[in-house]
């Protein structure tokens, strides 16, 4: 079994709450873990690590259109 490489993509927070997106990429496709604190709340395959980068970054744009703010 392929070892899978991880990269951080982004956090952003809002009030007490940090959400934190995780590209994990695979043989074959790659993954997104969108984690809200400790708790997995987004769990998605893309075809490659260029889709996911780009969903990711979309879906961080909406977050923060709706007053999430990035983290360092």
């Amino acid at each position: 079994m392929a070892e899978s490489k991880q990269e951080s993509l982004w956090t952003i927070k809002a009030s007490d709450s940090v959400m934190r997106c995780i590209l994990l990429h695979q043989t074959g496709f790659a993954e997104l873990q969108v984690f809200q604190d400790d708790t997995l709340a987004i769990l998605e395959r893309l075809p490659d690590a260029d889709a996911a980068r780009a969903h990711a970054d979309r879906l961080r744009a909406r977050l923060q259109a709706r007053g999430w703010e990035k983290v360092g």
